[in-house]
Formats: C-alpha cells, structure tokens, sequence
C-alpha cells in the first residue's frame, strides 16, 4: 500500500514517532475513498490534562505530491470534524483553493 510513492508503512511509523514524543498513542490506520482518490488514515489519541483527544492524521496524493492534514478534537467531536477533513481533502483533489473546516 503507498501513497504518491511512499509506503503507509512509513506514513503510519512517522505518525508514532510523533505520537511518542507527545506521549499519545496510535489507535488504527485504514485506507478510504474520498471524491475517487484514495486517502490513508491513521487514527490516534493523546491526554490533554487528563482529558483524550482524538487526533487524525490524513494522507493523499495530488499531482504527485503528498499532502497531509492532523487535525485535534474532543473525542466526541470527531466524526464530525471526519467530516470537515474530508471537505478540505475533496478540494485538494479537485484543484481547487483548500476550504477552511468548521470550527466551533
């Protein structure tokens, strides 16, 4: 499995070694399609005083680069900020101007 040329393998262990230093975990990885592209994810969580945050890390190629979006949200927030990511990948496949997700 690759994104743009660079095995998830990869992605996945570069997203634990970040986790590592903020002291937060890796939950799952999955490949998806959005808009008919494939997008690697890679699930985490982190404690923010005492509090776990979910943290979602996205990777996709466009025009043969490798794009990634984190994003950090309360657990019971996140499939909706899912979501939100999801819009700004979408816009990064289409060419366009990435959009801005909702924040609340």
């Amino acid at each position: 499995k690759m994104v743009g040329g660079i095995p998830t393998t990869n992605l996945r262990r570069d997203v634990i070694n970040r986790m590592m230093k903020e002291e937060g975990w890796v939950v799952n990885d999955y490949q998806k399609t959005v808009n008919g592209k494939k997008v690697y994810v890679v699930v985490a969580q982190s404690a923010v005083k005492g509090v776990i945050q979910s943290r979602q890390f996205y990777f996709t190629e466009v025009d043969g680069k490798v794009y990634t979006l984190a994003t950090t949200s309360p657990n019971e927030a996140q499939e909706q900020i899912a979501r939100e990511s999801e819009k700004v990948i979408q816009s990064l496949q289409r060419g366009s101007r990435p959009v801005q997700a909702l924040n609340k």
